[in-house]
């Protein structure tokens, strides 16, 4: 499993060719100097939405720590049109979602103590996402290679992850 800083470096380019292409639609397309508005409120089930993605047209959030093992598909107005629920999973910090062309990937990545020994991506087919509202999820367990010590340090700690993002066949 490459470490840290490999992954950092084979995926530098591409971020940065990425974030100059935000940076350029920005300017483009927004005269507002970048000043945020805001487009809806979510329900407040969704008290802690962390990720959202966009399948066909549709959104997709979900909660961060400690809440229930379930994706929420949402309207443009904030509402939730549907809660799917992942079979076989736990959501003990679920930090961001990501997706490629067949498959939606889910990051129980969060670590802000630096202590935890069962990360996770869970890995859904889109397919089942669209249709369903209990998916199977496919657990991807991961640790860091370099990680040696698993202690509580002052919320410090190189082991936490708070986006995941999915590029390629990786």
């Amino acid at each position: 499993m490459p470490g840290v800083e490999a992954i950092k470096e084979k995926l530098k380019p591409q971020i940065d060719q990425h974030i100059l292409a935000l940076e350029s639609n920005a300017a483009q397309d927004d005269q507002s100097n970048g000043a945020i508005s805001q487009l809806a409120l979510l329900e407040s089930r969704l008290d802690e939405s962390s990720g959202i993605i966009l399948i066909n047209d549709r959104l997709f959030t979900h909660n961060d720590s400690g809440n229930a093992a379930q994706l929420y598909e949402i309207d443009r107005s904030g509402n939730i049109l549907r809660t799917i629920e992942i079979a076989d999973a736990h959501n003990r910090d679920w930090e961001d979602i990501a997706q490629d062309d067949d498959f939606v990937y889910i990051g129980d990545i969060g670590n802000n103590r630096g202590d935890r020994k069962d990360l996770a991506i869970y890995k859904i087919t889109k397919e089942d996402l669209l249709n369903d509202t209990l998916v199977e999820a496919q657990s991807i367990r991961f640790a860091y290679a370099d990680q040696s010590r698993f202690s509580y340090e002052n919320m410090r700690t190189p082991y936490d992850a708070e986006a995941l993002l999915s590029f390629g066949d990786n």
